[in-house]
């Protein structure tokens, strides 16, 4: 079972992206780790019900906001989910102990 294994970690914080596609945006940062001392079962883990239980919750907020349903029944707001590696993280989103990619180039150059 995912929760056995995995734990979530919300980024209490929105980022604006420079995104020619998407001018108007909101980005929000969800870690998902591996629980420290647990060993998976399988190597892949299937989000399929966690990515459906997202949707749901999302689903029923957009009955307690009509506004952004019909936004986006009139498709005037779109989402987009992408997974991100720690090192393509912001600086302000990446755990403390992943080096940003400015000091691993910096590194590299020395």
């Amino acid at each position: 079972m995912i929760g056995d294994c995995l734990e979530f970690r919300p980024y209490p914080k929105t980022f604006k992206l420079n995104n020619e596609q998407f001018p108007f945006n909101d980005a929000y940062y969800i870690g998902i780790r591996i629980r420290g001392g647990v060993i998976p079962k399988k190597n892949i883990v299937d989000m399929t019900a966690t990515r459906k239980l997202f949707f749901d919750k999302f689903r029923e907020q957009l009955e307690v906001n009509p506004g952004v349903k019909q936004l986006l029944e009139n498709k005037a707001i779109d989402m987009r989910i992408e997974y991100k590696s720690r090192t393509q993280l912001p600086d302000e989103v990446r755990p403390k102990s992943i080096p940003s990619a400015s000091v691993k180039q910096d590194t590299a150059a020395q």
